[in-house]
């Protein structure tokens, strides 16, 4: 090959953000592909992030909130609002001056494309088509596609959940596993993602400029579907037959391996967890991140993929945490849930020296927002507080600290 060619295969969020990656990052004597079967439609119930996002899309597409919100039917995101936790409401905010976003899934590969063509020019090649295999070869990832063979020094592979999990670590302390998604059409007029207890699990609530999008999670072992349903109806005032719902049923996991010699695991081919808190968008960042510190010498891959395994367990016992002190419903899932995260939590030791550490921190130096795990001090001590575990502080200071 002349030239160095990367290709990103797939088309959804963590697709376009690895294109960013790519095209903002590699120098300008790399051609950066995109591959997608034009066939495979993507979810598209609307999508909430962290601030890794933003800053990913401005760099490969010069996004902003402020001159492209409408492309995307974008809303400003704040924070998380948690609703039914606990017996007072709560916000956990993105600490200015960040922010995240939340967006239409459908329209964002239309805003992308459109602009990568324009700001990089020949760098950026389209190849649509049906994928048979991506597979490693001596200096080379080779992708099979309708029988034709394309060499790549290196593959983003994003193309969505694996066919079978044998390479993989199921994160069976995540509760839930099945969504109910209603759309509401009518404009979400606030600027957080709502998170609201139920008996049966939780619901996130996005809003978009035209519409809002609600996904009533809960676990399908639990719960049965028609009570789910009959929960969903209640709330929002309306009988089950008149809901528009649409469903998946899902599992949460992570790759064994991520950085796998020319080939990289990143989305939902990498990782999959429940949407609490955008934690999975979060991943996929971090696996471009590593993935360029692979490519400049900064870590072998081996040393990479410790790293990126060491995020998704935090990310799970951070999942936990929340969790374990249940919500205000006194239910079979609530109940076992709480046993369940709190146990995994007792047998955590990073988890438990995070604590420690920070038990010995001032408050100041908490202030200070230093990165523990996949949250800041200040996010942790903002959720020890508000959901009343008192690990790191004790419950005479204030909650707004």
């Amino acid at each position: 090959m002349n030239k160095h060619k990367i290709a990103v295969i797939g088309v959804g969020t963590a697709g376009l953000t690895s294109l960013c990656h790519c095209l903002g990052w590699l120098p300008e004597d790399w051609e950066v592909y995109s591959i997608s079967d034009p066939k495979i439609s993507i979810l598209g119930i609307g999508e909430s992030t962290t601030v890794t996002i933003p800053k990913s899309l401005y760099l490969g597409a010069r996004f902003t909130m402020f001159r492209d919100s409408d492309h995307v039917d974008g809303t400003l995101k704040q924070g998380v609002k948690y609703v039914d936790w606990r017996d007072e409401d709560f916000y956990s905010q993105i600490i200015p001056p960040s922010h995240g976003i939340h967006f239409n899934n459908f329209k964002l590969k239309e805003f992308c494309f459109s602009r990568f063509r324009t700001m990089w020019g020949t760098k950026f090649i389209e190849v649509s088509g049906k994928i048979d295999s991506v597979e490693n070869e001596k200096n080379v990832a080779v992708v099979m596609m309708e029988g034709q063979r394309l060499e790549f020094n290196f593959v983003i592979d994003c193309r969505g959940y694996p066919e079978d999990y044998s390479d993989y670590t199921m994160a069976s302390t995540i509760p839930v596993n099945h969504a109910l998604v209603n759309m509401v059409p009518e404009p979400g007029d606030w600027d957080w993602t709502y998170h609201v207890a139920h008996r049966n699990g939780w619901m996130f609530g996005i809003p978009l400029k035209t519409r809002q999008g609600w996904g009533y999670l809960y676990n399908d072992i639990i719960t049965e579907r028609a009570d789910a349903i009959d929960d969903i109806a209640e709330r929002f005032k309306t009988k089950p037959e008149d809901l528009q719902l649409r469903e998946f049923s899902f599992k949460n996991y992570y790759a064994k391996k991520f950085i796998d010699g020319r080939i990289v695991k990143n989305g939902n081919r990498a990782l999959f967890f429940e949407p609490i808190e955008a934690l999975s968008g979060f991943f996929y960042d971090e696996v471009m991140r590593y993935f360029f510190d692979t490519l400049y010498g900064k870590y072998t891959d081996d040393e990479a993929n410790n790293h990126l395994t060491r995020i998704a367990e935090d990310m799970v016992s951070m999942i936990a945490y929340i969790y374990h002190g249940g919500s205000k419903f006194d239910s079979e899932f609530w109940r076992k849930t709480k046993q369940s995260t709190t146990e995994h939590l007792k047998n955590d030791q990073r988890f438990n020296d995070y604590l420690n550490a920070m038990r010995s921190m001032s408050m100041a130096d908490r202030s200070a927002g230093k990165l523990f795990g996949v949250f800041t001090t200040f996010s942790w001590v903002d959720f020890d507080k508000h959901l009343g575990y008192n690990y790191i502080t004790n419950s005479k200071e204030p909650k707004e600290w």
